[in-house]
């Protein structure tokens, strides 16, 4: 199975490819890709007449979802959740993460992540109160420089932040988010 292509229109040359390469994907054939590809693009059905619809739209916000979330994952370098941290920690919007050891138990987004990861640590958020009910802790402060670490990724579209964030949640369902 070649690349997608164009409809030509008559008397024009044959069309360039829509994609040019597709991403390599290790263990998934480039065929098997086109296929999820098309059943992404022809998911739904049309109230009316109950025929497939096209969501060609949707699949390109999916892919371009999927390669932040590839992007966030494979770059992660949780830190401990210090003073320190949060301190370092950018100004900017974005999506954090906080684990557990290697679980995820929260993921929220911000339009400064700085103050918002500050705040966290300050134990004053309502992930922090949950925290406290959940592990029972007299120290909230030394506890999660102890048994927590955070990371998180800047995007500046808060359109698109709550999307990486809601299938985050969805995808990894944390302990201390509720959706």
């Amino acid at each position: 199975m070649g690349q997608p292509m164009a409809t030509p229109r008559k008397g024009t040359a044959t069309p360039e490819p829509i994609i040019a390469e597709l991403p390599k994907i290790p263990g998934l054939p480039q065929e098997q890709l086109l296929a999820i590809i098309g059943q992404l693009a022809l998911r739904g059905e049309d109230k009316a007449s109950g025929k497939p619809t096209s969501n060609t739209k949707y699949v390109f916000e999916y892919l371009k979802i999927g390669a932040e979330l590839w992007n966030v994952f494979s770059n992660l370098r949780p830190e401990p959740f210090t003073r320190d941290f949060c301190s370092r920690s950018t100004p900017f919007g974005g999506v954090y993460l906080i684990f557990r050891g290697q679980n995820l138990i929260y993921v929220g987004i911000s339009d400064n992540l700085r103050r918002r990861i500050t705040e966290h640590y300050g134990g004053k958020t309502n992930f922090a109160k949950e925290l406290i009910g959940k592990y029972r802790t007299r120290d909230y402060r030394a506890f999660v420089e102890e048994h927590l670490t955070v990371s998180y990724k800047e995007i500046d579209d808060p359109t698109f932040q709550r999307a990486v964030e809601h299938v985050i949640i969805g995808v990894f369902n944390p302990l201390f988010n509720k959706e």
